[in-house]
């Protein structure tokens, strides 16, 4: 790291310079170093171009068949809302025609990316800093790390020997810098695993409910969203798709199976958690439009349209129906508890991932909430003067774009 303020050594232009002068040079090039110095792990101190990258490239080229190039790669990364490679990849997969679910890529990509016993292409990943670089930045400023890099795995024991490897890098850079280090937990989830019998309940509930009846305007507005994102055009669902066996079950073949014994999985979420105590279904109900990239904008568009009452109305419905057969079903209970105790926790065993020490990180988007909540509140929706939030947003449904 060079000030341009420190003279360059040989250089023609350089003049002879007063003992002040001098001296005004080296305290600017010394005040020029920031107290403290935050990295970013991915593409600053780690190369990851034959790590994240080549994964990602592999694990399409996988499921298509295609000759997918780096550059390619590079502008799927440019996009708004790609920062997650699994969602990237199975976005990328699906634009190129080709049905696959999330799960399967996700699936692949882990494969890809750990190999058998560690030897995948998590092996390329190259540091960028030298020791030298780190201790001599170490001596004029504070290092620290901001990461996206949390401990994402299939279970606990690889998400813990994840934690293991991170505690092993702080401790490395400490001892290059003659600096300390201290961990704090802000979240944590365990993969979820939802239990059989409640579920193969919940469809049965699902299909006497049905799917809600789509206007020509909810497709329109579907369909519209969908062509926006360059993603297949289906629009909403017209059909309620067959119930899925879960992982631990499926063949274990490279594109449909997985490990033997894993959870079906699902979005990381504290719900992980209870499922691994109490016997747990999640539902997914039809209020938002196929095709979004999640954590996006697009995904939030559906939530003051028709689309996502229908949705909810028909979720709540699936919902009180399950249950009442919960209640009213005393072998269903039975059921339930029995494949939690002598399938799902037969060999493994929860463990919370918190320590003594961690409190909850309730602090941790305070600033953003005092800051936009009295703006939200001029946006809340007032029923005493209208009959829908799009009227008091004085929006036509639906608005599109111009064929």
């Amino acid at each position: 790291m060079k000030n341009r303020a420190t003279p360059i050594p040989n250089s023609r232009n350089r003049r002879p310079k007063t003992k002040n002068k001098t001296t005004r040079t080296r305290a600017a090039s010394k005040s020029a170093y920031p107290a403290i110095i935050v990295f970013d792990v991915d593409g600053v101190l780690v190369d990851t171009r034959q790590s994240f990258h080549r994964t990602a490239i592999e694990t399409v080229r996988f499921f298509t068949k295609k000759p997918i190039t780096v550059r390619e790669f590079h502008s799927w990364k440019n996009r708004p809302g790609f920062n997650d490679d699994w969602i990237l990849c199975t976005t990328w997969v699906q634009e190129l025609g080709f049905n696959v679910a999330f799960k399967q890529i996700k699936r692949k990509f882990q494969q890809l990316y750990w190999g058998k016993n560690g030897n995948g292409f998590v092996l390329g990943e190259r540091w960028l800093l030298s020791p030298a670089a780190l201790r001599r930045l170490g001596r004029r400023s504070e290092l620290a790390i901001f990461t996206g890099r949390y401990y994402r795995e299939m279970d606990y024991e690889h998400i813990m020997n994840l934690w293991h490897i991170g505690d092993n890098m702080a401790q490395a850079a400490t001892l290059m810098t003659d600096t300390t280090w201290t961990s704090r937990m802000l979240g944590t989830a365990w993969p979820g695993y939802f239990n059989k019998p409640i579920a193969e309940a919940m469809d049965v509930n699902i299909r006497k409910v049905g799917l809600p009846e789509w206007s020509a305007e909810d497709q329109l507005l579907a369909r519209s969203l969908q062509k926006e994102l360059k993603v297949p055009v289906t629009g909403l669902a017209t059909r309620i798709p067959p119930l899925r066996a879960p992982r631990v079950e499926a063949s274990g073949d490279e594109e449909g199976g997985g490990r033997g014994g894993q959870p079906t999985g699902g979005p990381s979420d504290d719900i992980g958690d209870i499922s691994w105590n109490v016997p747990t279904v999640t539902l997914r109900y039809p209020s938002n439009m196929p095709g979004g990239p999640g954590h996006n904008w697009a995904n939030g568009i559906s939530m003051a349209t028709p689309i996502a009452h229908k949705g909810v109305v028909a979720g709540a419905k699936v919902q009180a129906m399950t249950i009442l057969d919960i209640l009213t079903h005393p072998e269903l209970v039975d059921q339930a508890w029995d494949y939690f105790r002598n399938v799902q926790t037969k060999d493994v065993k929860y463990k919370s991932f918190l320590r003594p020490e961690d409190k909850p990180a309730i602090w941790l988007n305070k600033e953003i909430m005092d800051k936009y909540r009295p703006q939200m509140k001029t946006m809340y929706y007032d029923p005493s003067k209208y009959d829908t939030y799009l009227e008091q947003l004085g929006i036509k449904y639906p608005t599109v774009r111009a064929q």
